[in-house]
């Protein structure tokens, strides 16, 4: 059996399928894990991320970007004190958490490995922005208030060590950002498991499949303090707010306010979890 690459226990067994991957499940921290843990190539990334590029070169922000914008700005404000202060995104694709931060004054870098997407952010965004390994930069001598790793940790062969180099990288007391997507999506859990949804949320894309409790485990494996962990609110208000306006033809009114605070409400009774585990920790 294949030791678990969060939390490194022997304790692990298969959980289900996908394709020509067994799924093993860890039964120290519950973080689930393809076997092998095998990324796909380079030229397999560069050919499935067309469509993403085009959106980085016109501008376009996924939606999902607001809730972890918010979630960045809120923890700038509350943890981080003012004054000069400096972020290193990991895996920052074509810089689109940076732009914002940048603007406001905050010292960025952030590291790729796709030549295309750094050569985005830097002539689209002017972003200081390099194609380097987290080796790399640990060698060097700047470190870092605050480091992002969003939709980057599922992707990877060694998830514990990467975030082990990140908080190299961090000054003492820095911060950690943390966003993967979440096995317990309720609108997608059932089809999740049947293996039915697209090639993005599989092996060889997505190695490691998370939840709440996995991510504070290793987190704390890893030598972080966990501050906040938890999964996206389901629905979101300004996501029902759309959904009640234009797909179920409300008034674009301060009623479909009130609707989507009613649904988010519903939602957070019932425990419903959307799409994302997002955890805040600061280096130990």
């Amino acid at each position: 059996m294949p030791d678990c690459p969060g939390c490194a226990s022997p304790y692990t067994g298969p959980a289900w399928r996908y394709k020509d991957f067994e799924i093993y499940e860890c039964h120290a921290c519950d973080l689930q894990f393809a076997n092998p843990m095998e990324a796909g190539s380079q030229s397999f990334y560069e050919m499935r991320y067309e469509d993403y590029m085009a959106d980085a070169v016109s501008g376009n922000t996924h939606p999902g970007y607001r809730f972890l914008k918010e979630k960045i700005d809120a923890t700038i404000q509350k943890w981080i004190p003012n004054g000069k202060r400096n972020v290193i995104d990991v895996g920052c694709g074509a810089g689109i958490l940076l732009i914002d931060l940048q603007k406001r004054g905050l010292e960025c870098f952030g590291i790729d490995f796709n030549p295309h997407l750094v050569r985005i952010a830097r002539e689209q965004f002017g972003l200081n922005v390099e194609m380097q390994r987290i080796e790399e930069v640990a060698g060097m001598e700047v470190r870092y208030d605050l480091a992002l790793l969003s939709h980057v940790l599922e992707h990877v062969a060694d998830p514990l060590g990467l975030l082990c180099q990140i908080a190299t990288l961090l000054k003492p007391g820095g911060l950690l950002i943390i966003d993967v997507p979440n096995r317990l999506y309720c609108r997608q859990r059932t089809r999740f498991y049947r293996g039915e949804l697209g090639w993005g949320e599989y092996p060889p894309h997505h190695l490691s499949f998370w939840s709440e409790k996995p991510m504070r485990i290793v987190l704390k494996s890893a030598g972080y303090r966990v501050l906040e962990c938890k999964s996206r609110p389901y629905p979101e208000a300004h996501v029902a707010r759309h959904s009640l306006v234009h797909r179920r033809g409300w008034p674009n009114n301060p009623v479909a306010d009130l609707g989507a605070r009613i649904l988010q409400a519903v939602g957070s009774v019932l425990g419903l979890q959307g799409t994302t585990i997002c955890a805040v920790a600061r280096k130990g």
